[in-house]
């Protein structure tokens, strides 16, 4: 007798968990919104059975369940009247039943299931039976449940969310983010990268801590089922999100970096931005190794000084800046970067007056000149050059040649063109702009006293890490 028992309260937790599991299948109808002739009717319809003395159950249980059943039909027809008589409104006034009606439903959905199943169980005769369960199954696929409730719930029980995982590796649909991040392995199911799988993968690349590796290793593996051209531009993307080094290293063995090489020529012009943004971004590292030389000659035959924009030199001199905060000495860093003078050099093109990082990218590589190019840009300031603060904190220590035209810019003139200079004194690694700052403490206009303080903190912080051995934000 007590095996049995077992046996019959195993079958019950069973169905419990297959309905919590399954019960955002069965409210696929909705009809309260979609049809509310159809949301009073149908309840109506089965409500109606009822009458019928044959069909009506016979054990306590059957019958409790029944009457809960009953109970969440009348809600709903009440809503679907509702909705009939009064569709305006907001929210409309089928909410009074729809709340109720919901919270019903996801509470005691799983005890009516137990009670049907125990009339199964306990002898219940077949015809009510059956009645009772295609009253329960009708009460399902039309009334809605609160998303979560019993689910939630029921995965505090021991072993149940051991099951429910099980549950959702059987699952044939294909999973959402949501079911991803709680169990990476359902990232295999499914594959093919769709615009609506590229997206899931670009959701979880924005975790790259976690999921970093896995979706590289899932883009490389479908990479060849991309169907739309389009959707080309938007893996690219994602994988740089997923694998932002590109280059193969110990956490992510893929080469992605010569993955998007093969991309190089052989779509339209946005994904070709997209394709040539991430291989000038690890431009620096690539052209350190032998097996990029081919990818590299076809990218450089693409640059153009005619194209709107810097984006060789300015990805160059991040991924300079980078190397130099992991403690690579910028000696070294500048060595690496004569390699790339030809494409420095496209990139320039004979636009000497406009924009400035190839300008500071050519003298890193020639090793003299940068402080003249210091004081030139200090000049541009009064013409508008916004780029000029980030080339001066490219040129490092050489850029203090620029602190005295700067003060003077400083000091009189436009507030726009005072705090422009203030700007670019905090952009100098070096200790000579303190001087200035400080005296601009003082001014009377309270926008450069409030711009000279952000100044001189930047500065200072940068002292600080130099001393430190740790390298300034870009």
């Amino acid at each position: 007798m007590n095996g049995r028992r077992v046996a019959e309260w195993t079958v019950l937790l069973l169905l419990v968990v297959l309905y919590g599991w399954g019960s955002s299948w069965l409210a696929v109808m909705w009809l309260f919104r979609s049809a509310p002739p159809v949301a009073m009717v149908l309840p109506a319809a089965l409500l109606g059975l009822l009458g019928v003395p044959a069909l009506r159950p016979k054990r306590p249980a059957v019958r409790a369940a029944v009457i809960l059943c009953a109970l969440e039909l009348v809600l709903l027809a009440l809503a679907g009247l509702t909705a009939i008589l009064l569709p305006s409104g907001h929210p409309p006034a089928a909410v009074l039943f729809l709340g109720p009606l919901m919270l019903l439903s996801s509470a005691l959905g799983a005890v009516a299931l137990v009670l049907v199943a125990r009339g199964w169980l306990r002898g219940e005769p077949p015809a009510s039976a059956t009645f009772a369960t295609v009253l329960f199954l009708g009460t399902s696929l039309l009334v809605p449940t609160w998303p979560g409730l019993l689910t939630h719930n029921l995965l505090r029980l021991p072993g149940v969310a051991s099951l429910a995982r099980t549950l959702r590796r059987l699952d044939p649909r294909c999973p959402d983010l949501a079911a991803v991040r709680n169990d990476p392995v359902l990232l295999q199911r499914c594959p093919g990268l769709t615009p609506r799988r590229i997206e899931l993968l670009a959701s979880l690349a924005g975790d790259e801590a976690q999921f970093g590796p896995l979706v590289t290793e899932r883009l490389h593996a479908e990479w060849q089922t991309i169907s739309e051209p389009r959707a080309v531009g938007t893996a690219v993307a994602a994988l740089e999100r997923a694998h932002p080094n590109l280059l193969p290293d110990a956490r992510h063995p893929f080469d992605s970096y010569a993955l998007v090489c093969t991309l190089v020529g052989a779509h339209d012009a946005s994904v070709e931005w997209a394709v040539r943004g991430a291989l000038e971004s690890k431009l620096l590292p690539a052209a350190a190794e032998e097996r990029y030389a081919g990818c590299l000659a076809q990218l450089h035959a693409r640059i153009s000084p005619s194209e709107s924009g810097l984006g060789v030199c300015q990805a160059v001199l991040a991924e300079a800046s980078d190397e130099e905060s992991h403690g690579v000495e910028r000696a070294s860093v500048d060595a690496r970067l004569v390699p790339l003078r030809p494409f420095i050099e496209k990139a320039r093109g004979d636009r000497t007056g406009r924009g400035c990082s190839c300008e500071v990218a050519l003298v890193r590589i020639e090793g003299e000149g940068a402080e003249a190019l210091a004081v030139e840009l200090a000049n541009r300031v009064p013409l508008g050059d916004l780029g000029v603060p980030r080339c001066l904190q490219d040129l490092g220590p050489a850029a203090a040649a620029a602190v005295e035209p700067l003060a003077g810019l400083a000091r009189a003139g436009s507030v726009w063109r005072r705090l422009e200079a203030i700007r670019a004194l905090g952009s100098i690694q070096a200790s000579a702009p303190e001087v200035p700052l400080v005296a601009l403490l003082a001014d009377p206009d309270w926008q450069i006293r409030a711009g000279a303080r952000d100044a001189l903190g930047r500065v200072r912080r940068v002292a600080t890490r130099s001393t430190l051995g740790e390298h300034p934000p870009r």
